[in-house]
């Protein structure tokens, strides 16, 4: 069973509130509740609430953002580099605690709104948005661009989170620096040939 809320920012108008009670949704004086079983119905409720710019909500405790998740996070999450910098999960940024912008890899508005979301978060052992698995380190950059998008986002964060990825990158790109800097210097006169021969 699944707690079910739709409010709207202005009244409710008559039609909206047979359609709701339809659902099984009772109506308490200012908004609609109930504990709806079945998934599809709760698609189906999502999908009217979206055309008719209801808000909709599933309540549950999963899908609440706590005052104290920030603090969860550095609780769990020591600093990854010289015990003083964490690392963007995303775009691989040194930050310090204070640049630090803790993300809830699994948004919090999706959560709320999805089962389909609440199933895969109880799959990975996650019972709390909050928790300290579903929270990355972030730049404020990323931060604002991944916003509540899912998809390519969670699957960057579930990997960014790994100091070693980046220690990986880093040293890549130290390789190739190395071997430019190899090139242009003791390889000039090569380099340069090479360059006129293609005119």
């Amino acid at each position: 069973m699944y707690p079910i809320n739709v409010s709207c920012r202005t009244e409710i108008t008559r039609k909206q509130k047979k359609t709701l009670k339809h659902y099984g949704l009772i109506w308490d004086g200012s908004e609609f509740n109930g504990l709806i079983k079945s998934e599809r119905r709760i698609e189906k409720i999502k999908t009217y609430c979206k055309k008719e710019g209801l808000r909709f909500k599933i309540s549950n405790s999963m899908g609440n953002r706590s005052a104290n998740y920030r603090n969860k996070f550095f609780t769990h999450h020591k600093p990854q580099i010289l015990g003083r910098y964490y690392i963007c999960a995303y775009c691989g940024k040194l930050l310090s605690k204070s640049k630090v912008t803790v993300d809830h890899l699994y948004p919090i508005g999706k959560v709320s709104r999805s089962v389909k979301y609440q199933k895969k978060l109880k799959k990975q052992g996650i019972q709390n948005i909050n928790s300290p698995n579903n929270l990355v380190p972030a730049c404020a950059r990323c931060n604002m661009k991944k916003d509540d998008k899912t998809g390519l986002w969670i699957f960057r964060g579930r990997i960014g989170r790994h100091t070693g990825r980046w220690i990986i990158k880093w040293l890549i790109e130290l390789i190739i620096l190395a071997i430019l800097i190899y090139i242009v210097i003791c390889r000039r006169e090569e380099v340069i040939q090479w360059i006129q021969s293609l005119y």
